[in-house]
């Protein structure tokens, strides 16, 4: 998988409401850790999860020690988790 930017990162939000899908999943590798975090970002959250994010992630989604490698929508947790998973 190529690299994400935070613009991909914010159109993937911005896909995900106008298609009114009710989740965001994102895949975090960090440091130190055998295997990533899977954070689910409900749709009442959308606009404020990404504004935390591109707070904290740079243009390349890397943020001190972690990166989103990452990012689907979908309306269940198995469809993320399918999609982030294999």
């Amino acid at each position: 998988m190529e690299s994400l930017t935070i613009e991909y990162l914010s159109n993937t939000f911005e896909r995900a409401k106008e298609l009114d899908y009710r989740f965001v999943g994102v895949l975090v590798e960090k440091e130190g850790f055998d295997k990533p975090e899977i954070i689910i970002n409900q749709v009442e959250n959308f606009d404020s999860m990404l504004a935390c994010y591109e707070k904290t992630y740079n243009e390349n989604l890397f943020a001190e020690g972690e990166r989103i490698s990452a990012v689907t929508f979908g309306n269940s947790f198995s469809e993320i988790e399918k999609y982030l998973l294999g």
